[in-house]
């Protein structure tokens, strides 16, 4: 029965009525954004912004969601990194419990490290989101030649894009790698060193500094990468792809160590 007892609402009844048809929630605003949805939308812009790396950042983050901790050599301007953290928080716990980041049946935290010989722009916010989402979180301005690696599930190189540079990450860093090494640009500098396509950068300089000839340092990246699967048969190349400066995925034989 409607308030007045008749078939048909009466006029107060529609005047009370109406103001809560019209009740409409608010936008969800801005801060209330989570920590996800931040990091989410950093890595979104790269994807989708034409980067050399944009088509492989999906790459980085579904083997970094196979992880507990990842380190990164070669940090630019963090287009890697929101990949790799991203892929870090996809991760569950399942891989604590299968031995990831660890002896079997031990917890591992997430960890992600990162390197370059630069400072990274970035480095506050890349903290503050990964302390919100539970990864410890450590980025160093050190040289991938002099540093010592800690030990990690993935490493991600992209720093001087030459066969000596490289040789000499790969015999310092690789043994402290228990499941994956991915390297950057292996197409566009597979065959000659970045040195001979770009006038930014001193050859005789960085022939000096690694104690090689201009030969050496004009060389690419892929010897090196053979260098490594032949030497280190741990080792085995899982995914090459050519597209987009290229990005190359090792895997090593045997899973955890």
């Amino acid at each position: 029965m409607l308030p007045d007892g008749r078939g048909k609402p009466s006029a107060r009844c529609v005047l009370l009525a109406a103001p809560l048809l019209r009740v409409v929630l608010p936008a969800r605003p801005p801060s209330w954004r989570t920590s996800a949805d931040r990091l989410l939308s950093r890595y979104l812009a790269v994807e989708y912004g034409g980067l050399d790396i944009s088509e492989h950042v999906s790459t980085l983050r579904l083997y970094a969601s196979r992880c507990r901790s990842v380190s990164e050599i070669g940090v630019r301007k963090g287009a890697s990194t929101w990949a790799l953290m991203l892929g870090l928080h996809d991760a569950d716990d399942e891989g604590a419990r299968s031995g990831a980041g660890g002896p079997r049946g031990e917890w591992a935290p997430k960890v992600h490290l990162a390197y370059d010989l630069d400072p990274f722009v970035h480095q506050g916010k890349a903290r503050q989101l990964a302390v919100q989402l539970g990864i410890r979180y450590r980025f160093q301005q050190a040289d991938s030649l002099e540093l010592e690696l800690e030990e990690s599930d993935l490493l991600f190189i992209d720093t001087f894009h030459a066969y000596p540079q490289l040789r000499r990450e790969l015999r310092r860093h690789a043994p402290r790698v228990r499941r994956y090494i991915i390297l950057h640009d292996t197409t566009v500098d597979a065959n000659v060193s970045e040195c001979r396509r770009s006038l930014d950068i001193d050859c005789a300089s960085l022939a000096a500094k690694l104690g090689c000839t201009m030969d050496e340092v004009h060389r690419g990246l892929w010897p090196a990468v053979q260098e490594l699967l032949a030497e280190a048969p741990e080792w085995r190349l899982l995914r090459r792809y050519e597209h987009n400066h290229g990005l190359t995925v090792l895997h090593r034989h045997g899973g955890w160590r």
